[in-house]
């Protein structure tokens, strides 16, 4: 998957994805807490589940650019 492909704004919002992955794991690594970790993998979990069904609606789409 090439990601010129996409639109811009699928675009942004996987960029948006990997930043929080990222932050998820400096948080991880700063803050060692049972704490941070439940709060760093509720907040990925929550927003990849929102970015889900953001893009739901124009999956198919996007299949038919594939092909």
């Amino acid at each position: 998957m090439r990601m010129e492909s996409y639109p811009a704004e699928i675009w942004e919002w996987g960029r948006l994805t990997i930043d929080v992955a990222s932050l998820t794991i400096v948080s991880l690594r700063i803050f060692r807490t049972p704490l941070a970790r439940s709060l760093a993998r509720s907040t990925t979990i929550g927003l990849a589940r929102h970015i889900r069904c953001l893009l739901q609606p124009i999956a198919p789409t996007l299949q038919e650019r594939r092909n």
